[in-house]
């Protein structure tokens, strides 16, 4: 049996890992405020949030993103809006989101680094299926990937389903 002195401590110590265990990273209406305002969103059809990660899939009642949204159509126009510390959407002809993270990271590995650590870290809150639409969304050249260096969120707008991914990692 614990020393009696020692009780308080353990229950002190459980009970701050069973809080710990409950944190989330995110909650759905922080995502979708922040979310909102790059892509005009429709319903949530996934969302998962601990505390390493964050992943949510939405509709989107538009294929284009919004005006608070720096829009780039070349690498280095993104990466000097990242290195600006400014939300960036990524644009380029004949790029998926997963090409343009390993240009990215080619040529600026810090940031790079935090690109794809965030696209990685979130498919770790992913469901099978959500993994795997994903993985589509970032291999196909007709989406856009949005990347805020100021948060580490990423989001990548699948085009051609009417959808928008979002994936946080604890960077």
């Amino acid at each position: 049996m614990a020393h009696p002195h020692c009780m308080p401590r353990v229950a002190l110590a459980i009970a701050a890992i069973a809080t710990l265990a409950g944190c989330a990273m995110d909650s759905e209406a922080k995502v979708r405020t922040q979310l909102g305002a790059w892509v005009n969103l429709g319903e949530t059809v996934y969302f998962e949030s601990r505390m390493d990660c964050t992943a949510a899939l939405f509709k989107t009642r538009s294929t284009t993103a919004r005006a608070s949204v720096s829009m780039v159509r070349t690498l280095p126009d993104g990466l000097r809006l990242i290195s600006a510390g400014e939300t960036v959407g990524f644009d380029l002809p004949a790029q998926s989101p997963n090409a343009i993270s390993q240009q990215v990271m080619s040529a600026d590995l810090p940031n790079g680094l935090g690109l794809v650590s965030s696209g990685i870290s979130g498919k770790n809150c992913m469901s099978d299926t959500v993994q795997r639409a994903y993985l589509t969304a970032l291999t196909s050249d007709n989406s856009i990937m949005i990347y805020a260096p100021s948060t580490n969120a990423l989001a990548v707008l699948d085009v051609q389903q009417g959808q928008v991914f979002f994936a946080r990692g604890d960077v």
